[in-house]
């Protein structure tokens, strides 16, 4: 299992907006069965899903089920690497890009050996 810090580094979040909850939960096991009925929209698709779930959460205060998302994205990015967004040489100018946005670049400039 990835650590929560890549967690958030995968998905594009800051260190801060992972909530953690000291108990364990059921919820985050259904949750996740939830989100997975949504993979055949891609992996990248689902990934901001729970990310934008996440986020609004927190927003509305909802500290536990943040908590829970978290513990969602975390599990989400371990099974499925596939929906890790890709860091390419240009990140620090345009932010990440998830691997099919970051391959379309890369076939835009030219540089298709990347």
């Amino acid at each position: 299992m990835i650590s929560f810090e890549r967690c958030a580094d995968f998905a594009g979040l800051a260190a801060n907006e992972l909530a953690f909850c000291s108990a364990p939960s059921s919820v985050p096991r259904s949750l996740y069965a939830s989100y997975l009925l949504h993979i055949g929209r891609g992996a990248a698709v689902v990934r901001d899903m729970i990310v934008s779930d996440m986020r609004l959460s927190r927003e509305l205060g909802a500290a536990k089920q943040a908590s829970d998302l978290a513990v969602v994205l975390r599990a989400f990015l371990s099974d499925h690497p596939e929906g890790r967004l890709v860091r390419v040489s240009d990140a620090h100018e345009n932010g990440p890009l998830d691997a099919p946005r970051a391959a379309a670049s890369r076939e835009a400039s030219g540089d298709v050996n990347a």
